[in-house]
Protein backbone atom coordinates (compact mmCIF):
# COMPACT_ATOMS: atom_id res chain seq x y z
CA UNK A 1 0.00 0.00 0.00
CA UNK A 2 1.44 3.36 -1.05
CA UNK A 3 2.03 6.22 1.36
CA UNK A 4 -0.61 8.27 -0.45
CA UNK A 5 -3.22 5.53 -0.02
CA UNK A 6 -2.37 5.19 3.66
CA UNK A 7 -2.75 8.93 4.10
CA UNK A 8 -6.17 8.91 2.39
CA UNK A 9 -7.35 6.03 4.58
CA UNK A 10 -6.03 7.81 7.66
CA UNK A 11 -7.85 10.99 6.69
CA UNK A 12 -11.13 9.13 6.13
CA UNK A 13 -10.81 7.42 9.52
CA UNK A 14 -10.05 10.79 11.12
CA UNK A 15 -13.11 12.41 9.55
CA UNK A 16 -15.31 9.54 10.73
CA UNK A 17 -13.89 9.79 14.24
CA UNK A 18 -14.42 13.56 14.17
CA UNK A 19 -18.05 13.09 13.09
CA UNK A 20 -18.68 10.58 15.89
CA UNK A 21 -17.01 12.92 18.34
CA UNK A 22 -19.22 15.81 17.22
CA UNK A 23 -22.35 13.73 17.78
CA UNK A 24 -21.18 12.60 21.23
CA UNK A 25 -20.24 16.11 22.33
CA UNK A 26 -23.44 17.64 20.97
CA UNK A 27 -25.44 15.16 23.06
CA UNK A 28 -23.33 15.82 26.16
CA UNK A 29 -23.51 19.60 25.81
CA UNK A 30 -27.26 19.34 25.27
CA UNK A 31 -27.59 17.74 28.72
CA UNK A 32 -25.35 20.46 30.18
CA UNK A 33 -27.26 23.33 28.54
CA UNK A 34 -30.64 22.04 29.71
CA UNK A 35 -29.30 21.45 33.23
CA UNK A 36 -29.83 17.69 33.14
CA UNK A 37 -26.19 17.01 34.09
CA UNK A 38 -24.19 18.98 36.65
CA UNK A 39 -22.19 21.79 35.04
CA UNK A 40 -21.67 25.54 35.07
CA UNK A 41 -23.71 26.00 31.89
CA UNK A 42 -27.08 26.81 33.59
CA UNK A 43 -25.44 29.44 35.82
CA UNK A 44 -23.81 31.23 32.90
CA UNK A 45 -26.92 30.94 30.75
CA UNK A 46 -29.07 32.28 33.60
CA UNK A 47 -26.69 35.24 33.98
CA UNK A 48 -27.42 36.20 30.39
CA UNK A 49 -31.14 35.39 30.53
CA UNK A 50 -31.74 37.55 33.62
CA UNK A 51 -29.77 40.49 32.27
CA UNK A 52 -27.00 40.36 34.88
CA UNK A 53 -23.61 41.85 34.06
CA UNK A 54 -21.67 39.59 31.69
CA UNK A 55 -18.05 39.25 32.75
CA UNK A 56 -16.65 36.78 30.17
CA UNK A 57 -16.49 36.18 26.44
CA UNK A 58 -18.60 33.04 26.83
CA UNK A 59 -21.42 35.12 28.30
CA UNK A 60 -21.25 37.33 25.22
CA UNK A 61 -21.50 34.29 22.97
CA UNK A 62 -24.50 33.03 24.93
CA UNK A 63 -26.05 36.46 24.40
CA UNK A 64 -25.70 35.99 20.66
CA UNK A 65 -27.29 32.54 20.94
CA UNK A 66 -30.37 34.10 22.55
CA UNK A 67 -30.88 36.11 19.38
CA UNK A 68 -31.40 32.94 17.33
CA UNK A 69 -34.77 31.13 16.89
CA UNK A 70 -33.56 28.13 18.93
CA UNK A 71 -31.08 29.57 21.47
CA UNK A 72 -30.50 26.40 23.50
CA UNK A 73 -29.93 24.28 20.41
CA UNK A 74 -27.53 26.95 19.14
CA UNK A 75 -25.68 26.86 22.47
CA UNK A 76 -24.92 23.17 22.57
CA UNK A 77 -24.03 23.09 18.87
CA UNK A 78 -21.75 26.08 19.46
CA UNK A 79 -19.97 24.25 22.29
CA UNK A 80 -19.47 21.20 20.07
CA UNK A 81 -18.13 23.55 17.39
CA UNK A 82 -15.66 25.10 19.84
CA UNK A 83 -14.35 21.63 20.69
CA UNK A 84 -13.97 20.71 17.03
CA UNK A 85 -12.20 24.00 16.33
CA UNK A 86 -9.84 23.11 19.17
CA UNK A 87 -8.93 19.98 17.20
CA UNK A 88 -8.26 22.16 14.15
CA UNK A 89 -6.05 24.50 16.19
CA UNK A 90 -4.10 21.55 17.58
CA UNK A 91 -3.74 20.17 14.06
CA UNK A 92 -2.33 23.49 12.82
CA UNK A 93 0.30 23.52 15.58
CA UNK A 94 1.28 19.86 15.21
CA UNK A 95 1.38 19.88 11.42
CA UNK A 96 3.45 23.04 11.56
CA UNK A 97 6.08 21.17 13.56
CA UNK A 98 5.94 17.82 11.77
CA UNK A 99 5.05 18.86 8.21
CA UNK A 100 1.83 18.84 6.22
CA UNK A 101 2.72 16.13 3.70
CA UNK A 102 1.91 12.44 3.97
CA UNK A 103 1.55 12.59 7.75
CA UNK A 104 -1.76 14.50 7.61
CA UNK A 105 -3.96 11.53 8.56
CA UNK A 106 -1.82 10.58 11.55
CA UNK A 107 -1.56 14.21 12.69
CA UNK A 108 -5.34 14.60 12.57
CA UNK A 109 -5.79 11.47 14.70
CA UNK A 110 -3.26 12.82 17.20
CA UNK A 111 -5.06 16.18 17.21
CA UNK A 112 -8.37 14.51 18.03
CA UNK A 113 -6.81 12.40 20.78
CA UNK A 114 -5.28 15.49 22.40
CA UNK A 115 -8.75 16.59 23.50
CA UNK A 116 -8.73 13.66 25.92
CA UNK A 117 -5.28 13.71 27.54
CA UNK A 118 -5.91 12.44 31.04
CA UNK A 119 -4.39 10.83 34.06
CA UNK A 120 -3.74 7.10 33.75
CA UNK A 121 -6.78 5.59 35.40
CA UNK A 122 -5.74 3.03 38.03
CA UNK A 123 -8.90 1.83 39.83
CA UNK A 124 -7.04 0.57 42.90
CA UNK A 125 -5.37 3.98 43.30
CA UNK A 126 -8.01 6.38 41.95
CA UNK A 127 -11.55 5.14 42.64
CA UNK A 128 -12.96 7.39 39.91
CA UNK A 129 -11.73 8.60 36.53
CA UNK A 130 -11.93 12.25 37.55
CA UNK A 131 -9.46 13.27 40.25
CA UNK A 132 -8.79 16.83 41.35
CA UNK A 133 -5.02 16.50 41.23
CA UNK A 134 -4.61 14.23 38.23
CA UNK A 135 -7.00 15.58 35.60
CA UNK A 136 -4.94 16.92 32.72
CA UNK A 137 -7.55 18.16 30.28
CA UNK A 138 -10.78 16.21 30.55
CA UNK A 139 -13.24 18.64 32.22
CA UNK A 140 -16.15 19.15 29.82
CA UNK A 141 -18.60 20.78 32.21
CA UNK A 142 -17.09 24.29 32.27
CA UNK A 143 -17.98 26.46 29.27
CA UNK A 144 -15.43 29.22 29.93
CA UNK A 145 -12.65 26.65 30.29
CA UNK A 146 -13.49 25.06 26.94
CA UNK A 147 -13.36 28.44 25.20
CA UNK A 148 -10.09 29.34 26.94
CA UNK A 149 -8.57 26.01 25.91
CA UNK A 150 -9.44 26.62 22.25
CA UNK A 151 -8.05 30.16 22.17
CA UNK A 152 -4.92 29.26 24.15
CA UNK A 153 -3.79 26.87 21.39
CA UNK A 154 -3.78 29.74 18.88
CA UNK A 155 -1.97 31.92 21.42
CA UNK A 156 0.66 29.18 21.74
CA UNK A 157 1.01 28.93 17.94
CA UNK A 158 1.63 32.68 17.64
CA UNK A 159 3.91 32.67 20.68
CA UNK A 160 6.25 30.13 19.13
CA UNK A 161 6.15 31.86 15.72
CA UNK A 162 7.38 35.05 17.39
CA UNK A 163 9.78 33.09 19.60
CA UNK A 164 11.51 31.48 16.61
CA UNK A 165 11.84 34.89 14.93
CA UNK A 166 13.17 36.39 18.16
CA UNK A 167 15.90 33.74 18.37
CA UNK A 168 17.07 35.03 14.99
CA UNK A 169 17.01 38.62 16.20
CA UNK A 170 13.76 39.61 14.46
CA UNK A 171 10.34 40.76 15.65
CA UNK A 172 7.25 41.05 13.46
CA UNK A 173 4.82 43.77 14.56
CA UNK A 174 2.09 42.13 12.48
CA UNK A 175 2.39 38.89 14.42
CA UNK A 176 2.73 40.91 17.62
CA UNK A 177 -0.60 42.66 17.07
CA UNK A 178 -2.31 39.37 16.21
CA UNK A 179 -0.76 37.77 19.30
CA UNK A 180 -2.03 40.60 21.55
CA UNK A 181 -5.53 40.24 20.07
CA UNK A 182 -5.69 36.48 20.54
CA UNK A 183 -4.27 36.72 24.06
CA UNK A 184 -6.87 39.36 24.94
CA UNK A 185 -9.68 37.10 23.69
CA UNK A 186 -8.19 34.18 25.62
CA UNK A 187 -8.02 36.28 28.80
CA UNK A 188 -11.60 37.40 28.23
CA UNK A 189 -12.63 33.74 28.06
CA UNK A 190 -10.84 32.88 31.32
CA UNK A 191 -7.59 34.39 32.75
CA UNK A 192 -6.36 31.08 34.23
CA UNK A 193 -4.10 30.31 31.25
CA UNK A 194 -2.49 33.76 31.29
CA UNK A 195 -1.56 33.46 34.97
CA UNK A 196 0.81 30.59 34.14
CA UNK A 197 1.70 31.55 30.57
CA UNK A 198 2.90 35.10 31.32
CA UNK A 199 5.43 34.10 34.05
CA UNK A 200 6.82 31.38 31.76
CA UNK A 201 7.17 33.92 28.96
CA UNK A 202 8.92 36.34 31.33
CA UNK A 203 11.50 33.69 32.17
CA UNK A 204 11.96 33.07 28.44
CA UNK A 205 12.45 36.80 27.87
CA UNK A 206 15.16 36.88 30.54
CA UNK A 207 16.89 33.90 28.92
CA UNK A 208 16.75 35.50 25.45
CA UNK A 209 18.01 38.81 26.87
CA UNK A 210 21.10 37.27 28.46
CA UNK A 211 21.73 34.93 25.53
CA UNK A 212 21.78 37.93 23.19
CA UNK A 213 23.84 39.98 25.68
CA UNK A 214 21.14 42.63 25.75
CA UNK A 215 20.89 43.11 21.97
CA UNK A 216 17.25 41.97 21.91
CA UNK A 217 16.09 44.43 24.57
CA UNK A 218 13.97 46.66 22.32
CA UNK A 219 12.41 43.70 20.50
CA UNK A 220 11.65 41.94 23.78
CA UNK A 221 10.15 45.17 25.10
CA UNK A 222 7.88 45.35 22.05
CA UNK A 223 6.83 41.72 22.54
CA UNK A 224 6.27 42.30 26.25
CA UNK A 225 4.00 45.23 25.38
CA UNK A 226 1.75 42.74 23.57
CA UNK A 227 1.32 40.90 26.86
CA UNK A 228 0.57 44.14 28.70
CA UNK A 229 -2.02 45.08 26.08
CA UNK A 230 -4.02 41.95 26.96
CA UNK A 231 -4.23 42.72 30.68
CA UNK A 232 -6.90 45.48 30.85
CA UNK A 233 -9.64 42.98 30.02
CA UNK A 234 -8.62 40.99 33.12
CA UNK A 235 -9.09 44.07 35.33
CA UNK A 236 -12.49 44.62 33.74
CA UNK A 237 -13.49 41.04 34.61
CA UNK A 238 -12.03 41.40 38.10
CA UNK A 239 -14.13 44.52 38.75
CA UNK A 240 -17.26 42.46 38.12
CA UNK A 241 -16.34 39.16 39.75
CA UNK A 242 -14.64 40.67 42.81
CA UNK A 243 -17.23 43.41 43.36
CA UNK A 244 -16.26 45.27 46.52
CA UNK A 245 -19.74 46.77 46.76
CA UNK A 246 -21.40 43.36 47.05
CA UNK A 247 -22.90 42.16 50.31
CA UNK A 248 -20.01 41.44 52.71
CA UNK A 249 -21.00 37.79 53.14
CA UNK A 250 -20.91 37.36 49.37
CA UNK A 251 -17.60 39.10 48.68
CA UNK A 252 -14.92 37.04 46.97
CA UNK A 253 -11.26 37.61 47.65
CA UNK A 254 -7.98 35.98 46.67
CA UNK A 255 -5.53 34.65 49.20
CA UNK A 256 -2.50 32.39 49.54
CA UNK A 257 -3.15 29.20 51.47
CA UNK A 258 -1.09 26.06 52.04
CA UNK A 259 -4.07 23.89 53.00
CA UNK A 260 -4.45 22.46 49.50
CA UNK A 261 -0.70 21.89 49.22
CA UNK A 262 -0.57 20.06 52.54
CA UNK A 263 -3.51 17.88 51.51
CA UNK A 264 -1.70 17.08 48.27
CA UNK A 265 1.61 16.25 49.96
CA UNK A 266 0.25 14.45 53.01
CA UNK A 267 -2.23 12.13 51.30
CA UNK A 268 -1.38 8.79 52.90
CA UNK A 269 -3.44 6.75 50.43
CA UNK A 270 -1.82 8.11 47.27
CA UNK A 271 1.81 9.36 47.31
CA UNK A 272 2.58 12.55 45.42
CA UNK A 273 4.80 10.72 42.95
CA UNK A 274 1.85 8.51 41.93
CA UNK A 275 -0.32 11.58 41.32
CA UNK A 276 2.31 13.20 39.13
CA UNK A 277 3.35 10.07 37.21
CA UNK A 278 -0.24 9.13 36.42
CA UNK A 279 -0.81 12.63 35.10
CA UNK A 280 2.50 13.31 33.31
CA UNK A 281 3.99 9.95 32.35
CA UNK A 282 4.16 10.69 28.63
CA UNK A 283 5.63 14.23 28.92
CA UNK A 284 8.16 13.03 31.51
CA UNK A 285 9.18 10.18 29.22
CA UNK A 286 9.65 12.61 26.32
CA UNK A 287 11.70 15.00 28.46
CA UNK A 288 13.90 12.16 29.73
CA UNK A 289 14.62 10.85 26.23
CA UNK A 290 15.34 14.34 24.91
CA UNK A 291 17.73 15.11 27.76
CA UNK A 292 19.60 11.83 27.16
CA UNK A 293 19.84 12.63 23.44
CA UNK A 294 21.05 16.14 24.27
CA UNK A 295 23.72 14.77 26.60
CA UNK A 296 24.83 12.51 23.77
CA UNK A 297 25.35 15.64 21.64
CA UNK A 298 22.37 14.95 19.37
CA UNK A 299 21.12 17.92 17.35
CA UNK A 300 17.76 18.20 19.11
CA UNK A 301 15.72 21.13 20.39
CA UNK A 302 14.30 20.81 23.91
CA UNK A 303 13.45 24.45 24.61
CA UNK A 304 9.75 24.07 23.74
CA UNK A 305 9.37 21.06 26.01
CA UNK A 306 11.14 22.91 28.82
CA UNK A 307 8.84 25.92 28.40
CA UNK A 308 5.81 23.61 28.44
CA UNK A 309 6.95 22.07 31.72
CA UNK A 310 7.68 25.48 33.28
CA UNK A 311 4.20 26.67 32.36
CA UNK A 312 2.61 23.53 33.81
CA UNK A 313 4.62 23.74 37.04
CA UNK A 314 3.60 27.39 37.53
CA UNK A 315 -0.06 26.50 36.92
CA UNK A 316 0.21 23.55 39.31
CA UNK A 317 1.70 25.79 42.02
CA UNK A 318 -1.16 28.26 41.56
CA UNK A 319 -3.65 25.40 41.83
CA UNK A 320 -2.15 24.35 45.14
CA UNK A 321 -1.51 27.77 46.69
CA UNK A 322 -4.12 30.28 45.44
CA UNK A 323 -7.64 30.04 46.81
CA UNK A 324 -10.77 32.17 46.69
CA UNK A 325 -13.03 33.05 49.56
CA UNK A 326 -16.69 34.01 49.68
CA UNK A 327 -19.24 32.76 47.20
CA UNK A 328 -16.55 31.42 44.82
CA UNK A 329 -14.68 29.47 47.49
CA UNK A 330 -15.65 26.06 46.09
CA UNK A 331 -15.40 26.87 42.39
CA UNK A 332 -11.81 25.64 42.03
CA UNK A 333 -10.99 28.43 39.58
CA UNK A 334 -7.23 28.02 39.94
CA UNK A 335 -7.44 24.42 38.80
CA UNK A 336 -8.44 25.43 35.28
CA UNK A 337 -4.99 26.77 34.50
CA UNK A 338 -3.30 23.47 35.29
CA UNK A 339 -5.81 21.53 33.16
CA UNK A 340 -5.24 23.91 30.24
CA UNK A 341 -1.45 23.93 30.57
CA UNK A 342 -1.52 20.15 30.94
CA UNK A 343 -3.08 19.75 27.50
CA UNK A 344 -0.65 22.28 26.02
CA UNK A 345 2.27 20.38 27.56
CA UNK A 346 1.02 17.18 25.90
CA UNK A 347 0.58 19.08 22.62
CA UNK A 348 4.14 20.37 22.71
CA UNK A 349 5.54 16.96 23.65
CA UNK A 350 3.70 14.88 21.04
CA UNK A 351 4.54 17.41 18.31
CA UNK A 352 8.24 17.34 19.24
CA UNK A 353 8.15 13.54 19.58
CA UNK A 354 6.81 13.15 16.04
CA UNK A 355 9.19 15.81 14.73
CA UNK A 356 12.37 14.21 16.08
CA UNK A 357 11.27 10.82 14.76
CA UNK A 358 10.66 12.28 11.31
CA UNK A 359 14.06 14.01 11.42
CA UNK A 360 15.80 10.78 12.38
CA UNK A 361 16.88 11.86 15.85
CA UNK A 362 15.25 8.83 17.51
CA UNK A 363 16.81 5.79 15.85
CA UNK A 364 15.36 3.15 18.15
CA UNK A 365 11.86 2.36 16.88
CA UNK A 366 10.97 0.62 20.16
CA UNK A 367 11.69 3.76 22.17
CA UNK A 368 9.54 5.77 19.77
CA UNK A 369 6.75 3.17 19.93
CA UNK A 370 6.83 3.19 23.74
CA UNK A 371 6.30 6.94 23.72
CA UNK A 372 3.29 6.57 21.41
CA UNK A 373 1.86 3.81 23.63
CA UNK A 374 2.12 6.04 26.72
CA UNK A 375 0.45 8.89 24.84
CA UNK A 376 -2.39 6.66 23.62
CA UNK A 377 -2.91 5.21 27.11
CA UNK A 378 -3.36 8.66 28.62
CA UNK A 379 -5.79 9.73 25.91
CA UNK A 380 -7.70 6.44 26.11
CA UNK A 381 -8.49 7.08 29.77
CA UNK A 382 -9.89 10.46 28.79
CA UNK A 383 -12.08 8.87 26.11
CA UNK A 384 -13.49 6.48 28.71
CA UNK A 385 -14.28 9.50 30.87
CA UNK A 386 -16.15 11.23 28.04
CA UNK A 387 -18.15 8.08 27.33
CA UNK A 388 -19.08 7.84 31.01
CA UNK A 389 -20.21 11.47 30.97
CA UNK A 390 -22.41 10.79 27.95
CA UNK A 391 -23.96 7.90 29.90
CA UNK A 392 -24.90 10.30 32.70
CA UNK A 393 -22.12 9.60 35.20
CA UNK A 394 -21.50 12.67 37.38
CA UNK A 395 -18.31 14.55 36.50
CA UNK A 396 -17.23 14.97 40.14
CA UNK A 397 -17.12 12.57 43.05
Amino acid sequence: MSAKTKNIIGSIISICFLAILTILMSGLFRHFVYGEYGSDFPVHINTVATGDTCYSLMHRLFQLCFKTPQPYVTMYLMMAGISIMTVVAVYVYTAGRVGFSRFNGAIMLVSILLLFVSNLYIPTVFPHLYNHYTTTSQPWHNSTYLLMRFLSVFVLILYFVIYEKMKKGRFSFGYGILFALMLTLCNYAKPSFFLAFAPMALLTFIWLFFQSRGKLFLRLFAWGSCFLASIPIIFYMKSIVYNEHADYAEQTELMISTDELMDFLANSDTPVVVYELSNLLFPLFVLTVFVILKIRKSDIEIDRVVQGFIMFIIAHAEQLLIVETGMRANDGNYSWGVYNCGMLLFLICIAEWLRVRKNGRIHNKYVFALGIVLFVLQTFCGIIYLVNLCRGVCYLY
